[in-house]
């Protein structure tokens, strides 16, 4: 094919290449203006170089891969300086995702239009996002959670697992996604043995990490390692929704500030702390329990439609379940599905509806804690009201993701009446 055939046939993905590179250069004038983590970064690797050992002499709540990152910027530092040198290397992951999408969307067979669609998406709730995508480690994991994602429509399961094994060493809580990639490989292959066993092998190495932790990094590694589930409450949790809910009706609360986030103190809050866990760990529960249940006998065809669903739905329901659960949930982490949520767009019917939700979940993040904290602080009610609604969002954006990893009709089979004996519920086994 000649080079001119070629860039007629690629001209509205190039296009949409011009628009993100041309919003993130305007994005790029708009970093560190609001509550950026940078200066945090810059301060964490400037001790290292000076000869502190994070987890020993410091106490760092990031995991060992993400302090690589923090890092790595540093050998940069004498020519562009920390802080440009890491939004560049965030900007470089940026590029790389939307590459990877383009890829990804090239596969699901509905030509250019579909291109067009996801790089449109991504390159908006990357504009909504400003505050977060390159003065935040988190776009890292969002890079990784594409590539699970990638590695599981291509077919290459031992490549999946090894990244989920990695992934928790960007944030611990990633490590909600490895029971519901477990029921990935079940849908896809249509037996439990082999997905059980890679997931046993995946659950030991990760123990035996776990464990080893603060013996190899130091006792500081205790803090990362308990991050998202030690209380009390952050007021961004789906646990933080009752209290606030409270607040709004006029039983006070407070705000402690003394851990570097916003949690809930009081009384209310410390029942919170006590049940909230507990609820959202058995919530998240019966949801995996339910996918399950209505995992279908038959392995998936390889490179089809159905594959792609099983993977995104699987995938980002997995992401929203660490979201869910997390005790500490900050605005930066409604970046680790985005991309792939912008891929979901090749899945799901009501893309406009979807796009939406998605659009107003990465606007309620951005919208307390990077851009109005002291209103945060002082719980004024507009601002716990978004709150609230980001997170019935993401609720609403799990209860969606599930519906498309589950077989079609797998609602409505939940309902029926058992079946006569010897005939199996639901499944039609044809002629």
């Amino acid at each position: 094919m000649s080079l001119r055939r070629t860039l007629e046939t690629r001209q509205p993905a190039l296009e949409s290449i011009a628009v993100w590179a041309f919003s993130r250069l305007l994005l790029w004038l708009l970093v560190g203006r609001h509550g950026s983590d940078v200066p945090f970064y810059r301060d964490v690797a400037e001790r290292v170089a000076a000869g502190g050992v994070a987890y020993v002499d410091f106490t760092i709540d990031h995991p060992p891969l993400a302090l690589m990152l923090i890092r790595l910027p540093e050998a940069l530092r004498s020519w562009v300086g920390y802080d440009t040198a890491f939004r560049a290397m965030m900007l470089a992951v940026d590029l790389g995702i939307m590459l990877l999408l383009l890829r990804l969307a090239s596969r699901a067979g509905d030509g250019a239009a579909l291109e067009v669609r996801v790089l449109r998406l991504y390159t908006w709730l990357g504009a909504l996002a400003f505050p977060l995508l390159y003065d935040r480690v988190d776009l890292a994991l969002a890079a990784g959670v594409l590539l699970l994602a990638w590695c599981g429509i291509r077919g290459w399961s031992v490549r999946a697992w090894i990244i989920l094994l990695a992934l928790p060493w960007l944030n611990a809580g990633a490590v909600v996604l490895g029971p519901f990639w477990l029921l990935v490989e079940r849908f896809l292959e249509g037996r439990w043995p082999r997905a059980l066993a890679r997931f046993a092998a995946w659950a030991a190495a990760t123990f035996v990490l776990v464990a080893l932790a603060p013996a190899i990094l130091g006792p500081g590694a205790v803090s990362f390692l308990l991050y998202h589930w030690r209380g009390p409450v952050e007021i961004q949790s789906v646990a933080a929704i009752p209290p606030l809910l409270a607040h709004l009706a006029g039983l006070s609360q407070q705000v402690d500030v003394s851990t570097g986030a916003l949690r809930l103190s009081g009384p209310l809050a410390r029942a919170v702390s006590a049940s909230g866990l507990a609820l959202t760990i058995a919530a998240v529960a019966a949801l995996w329990a339910l996918i399950a249940r209505s995992a279908p006998a038959r392995p998936v065809e390889a490179g089809g439609r159905r594959r792609m669903d099983i993977v995104i739905g699987g995938t980002i329901t997995g992401v929203m379940a660490s979201l869910i659960v997390s005790q500490t949930l900050l605005p930066q982490y409604v970046l680790w599905a985005a991309p792939l949520a912008c891929l979901a767009v090749a899945v799901v019917r009501n893309r406009r509806g979807w796009a939406a939700l998605w659009s107003a979940a990465v606007l309620g993040s951005v919208l307390g804690a990077p851009l109005h904290p002291e209103a945060l602080m002082r719980l004024e009610p507009e601002y716990v009201a978004l709150l609230i609604g980001r997170n019935l969002a993401f609720v609403v954006l799990t209860a969606w993701s599930v519906s498309m990893t589950l077989p079609p009709g797998a609602w409505r089979g939940m309902r029926r009446p058992a079946a006569p004996a010897g005939v199996e519920a639901g499944l039609d086994r044809g002629p």
